[in-house]
């Protein structure tokens, strides 16, 4: 997925953003990041525990990746995991509000995501996101 995909998301004034994004950036990402005052977290990150210190201070987190998926379901920490597609057995669990792993509670699935997905992603907002957490 394209960082320029989340700019809707990235937009919201009522928002703050951290990139937890591993590696390199090209110069049009950073130009993204700088676009909407997006704080670079990841230069911290050096284990799965720094990982887990940094989303445990989020209110939501938004990925791609099934890693961070886990960890915040394992913290309980609210995220939208974006995906291509979601296998028809989780979709419907999901929808039947069945919950077999304990991760499953903080868990938001969303498919298709770009560009459709993102635009409604963007539409909800904070009407998603579970309220401030204590810090």
């Amino acid at each position: 997925m394209e960082l320029a995909t989340l700019a809707p998301l990235l937009a919201d004034p009522h928002s703050r953003f951290f990139s937890l994004q591993f590696g390199a950036l090209t110069e049009a990402e950073r130009a993204i990041l700088a676009r909407h005052d997006v704080v670079d977290a990841a230069r911290s990150i050096r284990s799965f525990a720094d990982l887990a210190d940094i989303v445990m201070q989020l209110d939501l987190v938004i990925t791609i990746d099934s890693a961070p998926a886990h960890l915040c379901g394992a913290l309980d920490v609210p995220v939208w995991t974006l995906l291509a597609r979601v296998h028809a057995c989780t979709r419907a669990r999901l929808a039947l509000g069945r919950r077999r792993a304990t991760h499953d509670a903080a868990l938001s699935v969303d498919a298709p995501v770009p560009p459709e997905g993102i635009r409604r992603l963007a539409n909800r907002g904070g009407r998603s996101v579970c309220g401030t957490r204590a810090h």
